[in-house]
């Protein structure tokens, strides 16, 4: 019995710490999230690939052009901190080598970067991932079931 009261209370301990996550991440999935930290700003998308892999897209935001550059992050939340990780490995052979970039706090339906405490404001509650270049056809955003799909590691 003394051996069942400490493993019940860190089991309840978990239970309550992944349905805080999973509140989490129904808030932010599938929504971009704005930073108004330069000239045309920059976004955070966030979603889950089609293996249920919590993803996320950064874009920096172009004047004349929709996206200037765009990185590809694994994504973590563990309380109310959300962790994104970047992938640095050299080669599509290596094992994959994440190192922590970025980490938010999710406060009262808000976004805070941990490190310079910017806030974001929610941009978008669908996913908005804007092209590079357009397409022949003129398309200036991206299709977030197409990259759902994508193998990005």
């Amino acid at each position: 019995m003394q051996v069942i009261k400490p493993l019940f209370c860190l089991l309840l301990t978990t239970c309550n710490q992944m349905d805080s996550n999973d509140k989490i991440w129904k808030m932010i999935n599938e929504s971009t999230w704005l930073q108004e930290d330069s000239f045309a700003g920059s976004g955070y998308t966030f979603y889950e690939n089609n293996k249920g892999e919590k993803r996320c897209i950064y874009q920096i935001y172009g004047s004349g052009v929709y996206a200037v550059s765009q990185s590809f992050y694994k994504v973590t939340i563990e309380k109310d901190t959300l962790k994104l990780f970047v992938n640095i490995a050299t080669s599509l052979e290596a094992e994959p080598d994440y190192h922590l970039q970025e980490t938010f706090v999710f406060n009262d339906s808000c976004l805070e970067t941990v490190k310079d405490k910017k806030k974001l404001k929610l941009f978008s509650k669908i996913p908005i991932i804007y092209v590079i270049s357009p397409s022949e056809n003129g398309e200036t955003r991206q299709n977030i079931e197409e990259i759902k799909k994508m193998s990005i590691r």
